[in-house]
C-alpha cells in the first residue's frame, strides 16, 4: 500500500458557504487508514455502483468539478460528489464515511494546436464534421484516492490492501459512466430531421412515354415556364415550379398543384439542377411526411432512369435546399445572432459566467440566464447564502430550491467565470447544468429528453415548475415566478343583443402574431429577392440580407384588434349570432415576456419559421392596452353554464394520425397536437395549427378533453394518495379532486393545473363554478400591477427552421452593456440583434 498523503482542503471559495481556516491536516501511515476502514460497518457506508447513478463529474450543491483545486469526493454510499467543504458537510449530516476523491489535469495543448484555422461549413449542424465547429474537448490526466471523513485519512489509489469489498466499488465508480454523461448529446445536425420516405420502395410510376432531357436548358414548369427552382414530380414526369415566397418570389408552386390536382396519390418530387451520382433533394408532399426525404440511393438512380435521366452522367446546376438554407445561416443568420465576423472582446466576472451545451440544452442556457438576471430571481435564489439552501434540503441532488440556488450562485458569483488556463482570449470553460437539467425536465415527456425544444415552452415549464415548489414550501408570498404573471381581459359582445360578457385569464406571456404583410421595407425586400436569384444564376455569393421590418407596434395593434367569432352562441338569444372579441390587459406584470410567433404555415400547410424582423424600442409603453371592464352603459349577458349540448358539435373521439404527425414535426408536443385535431373535428392541418397557436396560453392546454355528454374526463379517477400528496402543497380536498379528475389521475399535471389556476380558485365555490360573470379581483391577490412601461432588459434568439432544431443564444443588458450568451461562450456584444428575437424579456420601469 502506498503511503497515505497529506489531507489538501479544496480551495475554491463560495460566497458566504465557506468553512474558513480549515487547517491542512498530516495524517498517518496506510496502517492507520486500513484500521480505520476495517472499523467500519462496510455494508452501511457502501453501496453498489452497479444499481445506483454514479455522479462523478459535478458537485451536488456547486458546480466544482474534477479539474477544480482539490477536485471531488464521490460518497461510496450514495454515490453522490461534493466538493471539499459540502463533504465535510455530508459527512456530518449522513455518517457516511467514505470518500472517493477524484482529480482531473487538463493536458496543456502544443502550440499547433491552439489555433487551428476556421475551415468553411459546409454542412447545417454544429460540433459535426462539416458544420460550424465547438472548441475540441481538452484531454486530462487523472487521479484517484480514497478519504475517510471526517477523520480526513487518505490514502493513494490503486492500494492492494484494501478491503475486496471497497475494492469492488471503487473500480465499480470508476468504469461506470457518469450519470452526468448519458443524457448528452455532442452535437446538433439539420439533417437529422430529414427521414427515410415510406414510398422509398414502393413507389408507384406511371407508364405515359415522357423522357427528361438530360440538358437543363430544356427544363421548363409546364405551368409557368420558369427555368429554375424546378422539382420533377417522381411519379408522373410532370415539372413545376416550387412554392411561391411571402412577397410573391420563388415560383408558382406548381409542382404543389399537380400533386393536389392528381388526388394527391404522387407525392414524391425531386429537384431538377441537384441530381449527382450521390443524390439529390427530394421532397414528399405525403401529410404524413410533408418535408425533405431520404431515399436510398438505389432506388433513387431507378425511379429517374425511368424517365430517361441516368444519374451517372448528371452534374449540379443548382444549390440544394441544404445549400440556400447554410448560406442564409452562415451568410445571415448563424452570423447575425453569434456576432460572428465581430471582434467581441470576452467577458468575465459576477454575472457574466457561460453554460456549456450538454446537447440541444441551448434552449435551457438561454431562458436560465435571462431569468436569473430578474430580481426576483436573484433576491429568492441568490442573495440567501448557498449553504442554507444545503441545510434545508433532504437531498441535495433533487431538492428544486438548491439546484436553482446552486445554479444561481454558479452563474452570478463569478466563481466560475474566469479565463480558461489564465487566458482571456481562449474565453471560459462554463459551467455544465447537468443535475438542474435532470431534475427540471423529470417526468415531462419533452424536458426529460436530449431533443432540441422551443424555448418559450420551457420558460412556462419552468416557471410553474417554481411555482409549484414555491407553493409546497408554503413560500408562495415570495415566488419569484409571479413577477411575471398577469391578467388578461376578454371582452366578448354579442354582435344581435349588443350585450357583453368578460372572461379572465392569468398567463405569464403574451404571443404576438408577425403581420408579415405590414412590414416597412417591402420594395427593399422585393429588390434583394430579385438581385439574389441573378447571383445565385451567376454563382455568385448572396451577401447583405434583406429581410422583412415589422414594427412591434403593428404586432401589438393585431393583438388588440378586435376578432370576429362566428357560431358564437349567445345567451341573449339563445342561439347562434356573430360574436366581437377582444383582448386587453387587466394587470401588468413586474416582466412583460413578449412569444413572437415566428413559426406558422406556410402555403400548403408546410411549417416555416418566417424569415422576418421585427423592430423592438428599448422602451415599451402598452399601458393604452389597459382593459377598463364592465362599463355604465354595457349590459351582460344572461349567465348560462354552457351552450344546449345540442348547439354543440361533438368533437371526434380520435385525432388524425396525420394531422397529429405534421404538428408533431412543427415541434408541438403530441398531447397538444392531439388536442388541437379533435377540437378542429379533424379539419385539417392549417385549422389545428391555428387552433394551437390561439390556445397556447390557455392554463387548461395539457389537460385531457372532457366527454361532452358526460362532462367528465374519460381519464382514471382521483386517488385517495395523490389527494393527499396534494394536500400537502396547500390545496384542499374539492380543489385537488378536481384537479386530479380533470388531469387524469396524474399528479404533475393535477399540481400543474392547480398552480396555473391560483387566482381562479379563490374565485369559484365548492362546485367549481365562477362566482359571476365577470371574474372577482380576488385573483389578482399577490399579483403585481405596474403601469404598462417597460424596458428592454434580454432576448432569446432561435437559428435554424423550427423549434425541434437550430440553436438557441440571448442577449442581456447588464449594468448599461449588452453581453451575448452563447452556450459557455460570454462576451461584450459589438451590435445586438434586437431585431432577431424570439423571446423578448422587459422590465417594468
Amino acid at each position: 500500500a502506498r503511503a497515505a498523503r497529506e489531507w489538501s482542503g479544496h480551495e475554491t471559495t463560495h460566497r458566504r458557504g465557506t468553512r474558513n481556516s480549515r487547517p491542512r491536516c498530516s495524517m498517518g501511515d496506510a496502517d492507520e487508514f486500513l484500521a480505520a476502514v476495517l472499523s467500519m460497518d462496510l455494508d452501511a457506508q457502501l453501496g453498489n455502483p452497479a444499481l445506483q447513478d454514479v455522479y462523478k463529474e459535478e458537485c451536488s450543491v456547486t458546480f466544482d468539478t474534477p479539474d477544480c483545486a482539490g477536485g471531488l469526493y464521490i460518497d461510496l454510499k450514495s454515490f453522490n460528489a461534493f466538493n471539499a467543504e459540502y463533504a465535510e458537510r455530508n459527512a456530518e449530516r449522513t455518517g457516511h464515511q467514505l470518500y472517493l476523491r477524484y482529480r482531473r489535469t487538463e493536458i496543456p495543448k502544443s502550440d499547433s494546436d491552439e489555433n487551428p484555422p476556421k475551415k468553411k461549413p459546409t454542412r447545417m449542424g454544429m460540433g459535426v464534421e462539416g458544420g460550424f465547429q465547438t472548441d475540441a474537448a481538452p484531454e486530462y490526466s487523472e487521479d484517484h484516492s480514497i478519504v475517510v471523513l471526517p477523520s480526513r485519512l487518505e490514502l493513494a489509489y490503486p492500494a492492494e490492501a484494501l478491503p475486496e469489498q471497497v475494492q469492488s466499488v471503487v473500480l465499480g465508480v470508476i468504469a461506470k459512466t457518469a450519470a452526468e454523461k448519458t443524457e448528452t448529446v455532442a452535437a446538433f445536425v439539420e439533417d437529422d430531421f430529414k427521414v427515410m420516405s415510406k414510398f422509398a420502395d414502393n413507389l408507384v410510376q406511371l407508364d405515359n412515354g415522357i423522357k427528361i432531357s438530360p440538358n437543363p436548358d430544356d427544363w421548363v414548369c409546364a405551368e409557368s415556364g420558369m427555368k429554375e427552382n424546378l422539382w420533377l414530380n417522381l411519379s408522373t414526369g410532370y415539372i413545376g415550379s416550387g412554392r411561391r415566397q411571402w412577397d410573391g418570389s420563388g415560383g408558382t408552386g406548381a409542382a404543389l398543384k399537380h400533386y393536389e390536382e392528381t388526388g394527391r396519390k404522387y407525392p414524391l418530387c425531386v429537384k431538377l439542377g441537384t441530381i449527382t451520382p450521390e443524390g439529390a433533394d427530394v421532397y414528399s408532399y405525403d401529410p404524413s411526411e410533408d418535408d425533405l426525404v431520404t431515399l436510398p440511393k438505389e432506388q433513387l438512380s431507378k425511379y429517374l432512369a425511368h424517365w430517361g435521366i441516368d444519374v451517372m452522367t448528371m452534374t449540379k446546376t443548382e444549390k440544394t435546399m441544404e445549400e440556400l438554407t447554410l448560406d442564409l445561416n452562415s451568410n445571415f443568420e448563424f452570423s447575425l445572432l453569434t456576432e460572428e465576423g465581430q471582434e467581441l472582446e470576452n467577458a468575465f466576472g459576477p454575472g457574466l459566467t457561460g453554460l456549456v451545451n450538454l446537447g440541444n440544452s441551448c434552449y435551457m442556457a438561454s431562458v436560465m440566464q435571462v431569468l436569473l438576471s430578474t430580481q426576483p430571481f436573484i433576491s429568492t435564489y441568490f442573495s440567501v447564502p448557498l449553504v442554507e439552501f444545503y441545510q434545508q434540503s433532504h437531498d441535495p441532488a433533487t431538492d428544486l430550491a438548491m439546484q436553482m440556488a446552486k445554479l444561481a450562485n454558479g452563474l452570478l458569483s463569478g466563481t466560475y467565470s474566469k479565463p480558461a488556463g489564465g487566458d482571456e482570449k481562449r474565453g471560459q470553460k462554463g459551467i455544465l447544468p447537468r443535475r438542474f437539467k435532470r431534475l427540471v425536465g423529470k417526468g415531462h415527456a419533452e424536458f426529460s429528453t436530449s431533443r432540441q425544444q422551443d424555448a418559450f415552452e420551457f420558460f412556462q415549464h419552468i416557471l410553474s415548475v417554481v411555482e409549484r415548489d414555491q407553493r409546497s414550501r408554503g413560500t408562495s408570498a415570495s415566488d419569484p415566478s409571479r413577477a411575471f404573471s398577469f391578467k388578461m381581459e376578454e371582452r366578448i359582445q354579442c354582435s344581435s343583443s349588443k350585450k357583453v360578457k368578460y372572461n379572465h385569464s392569468i398567463t405569464n406571456a403574451l404571443s404576438l402574431e408577425i403581420p408579415i404583410e405590414r412590414a416597412t421595407n417591402t420594395t427593399e425586400v422585393k429588390a434583394f429577392e430579385e438581385d439574389r436569384k441573378a447571383k445565385e444564376a451567376a454563382g455568385e455569393k448572396v451577401t447583405n440580407v434583406v429581410l422583412p421590418n415589422v414594427p412591434l407596434s403593428e404586432c401589438l395593434s393585431r393583438f388588440a384588434s378586435t376578432e370576429v367569432v362566428d357560431d358564437f352562441y349567445s345567451s341573449a338569444i339563445k342561439g347562434k349570432t356573430m360574436g366581437l372579441k377582444s383582448n386587453r390587459f387587466a394587470t401588468f406584470p413586474d416582466y412583460l415576456v413578449l412569444h413572437m410567433r415566428k413559426f406558422v404555415l406556410a402555403e400548403g400547410w408546410v411549417p416555416r419559421k418566417l424569415d422576418v424582423q421585427v423592430d423592438v424600442p428599448d422602451e415599451l409603453d402598452v399601458s393604452t392596452l389597459k382593459g377598463n371592464g364592465l362599463q355604465g352603459d354595457e349590459e351582460m349577458l344572461p349567465e348560462e353554464e354552457e351552450a344546449p349540448l345540442d348547439s354543440q358539435p361533438t368533437p371526434p373521439a380520435v385525432a388524425d394520425e396525420a394531422i397529429v404527425a405534421q404538428l408533431v414535426n412543427m415541434g408541438f408536443a403530441q398531447s397538444r397536437c392531439e388536442k388541437a385535431t379533435i377540437m378542429v373535428n379533424n379539419g385539417g392541418v392549417e385549422q389545428a395549427m391555428n387552433w394551437l397557436l390561439e390556445h397556447m396560453e390557455d392554463p387548461d392546454i395539457d389537460e385531457p378533453l372532457v366527454n361532452a355528454a358526460s362532462n367528465t374526463s374519460t381519464q382514471n379517477p382521483a386517488s385517495e394518495e395523490h389527494i393527499e400528496m396534494l394536500g400537502a402543497m396547500g390545496f384542499d380536498r374539492t380543489a385537488a379532486t378536481k384537479a386530479l379528475a380533470a388531469t387524469g389521475n396524474n399528479i404533475e399535471r393535477a399540481a400543474d393545473w392547480l398552480f396555473s389556476r391560483a387566482g381562479e380558485l379563490e374565485e369559484m365555490d365548492v362546485d367549481g363554478t365562477a362566482a359571476g360573470n365577470t371574474a372577482s379581483l380576488n385573483g389578482d391577490v399577490g399579483l403585481p400591477n405596474r403601469d404598462g412601461k417597460y424596458r428592454l432588459l434580454g432576448f432569446v434568439s432561435h437559428i435554424g427552421r423550427d423549434t425541434g432544431s437550430g440553436h438557441y443564444v440571448c442577449h442581456i443588458k447588464k449594468g448599461g452593456k449588452w453581453y451575448l450568451f452563447n452556450d459557455e461562450k460570454v462576451a461584450l456584444s459589438a451590435k445586438p440583434p434586437t431585431k432577431m428575437g424570439y423571446l423578448y424579456f422587459y422590465e417594468a420601469v
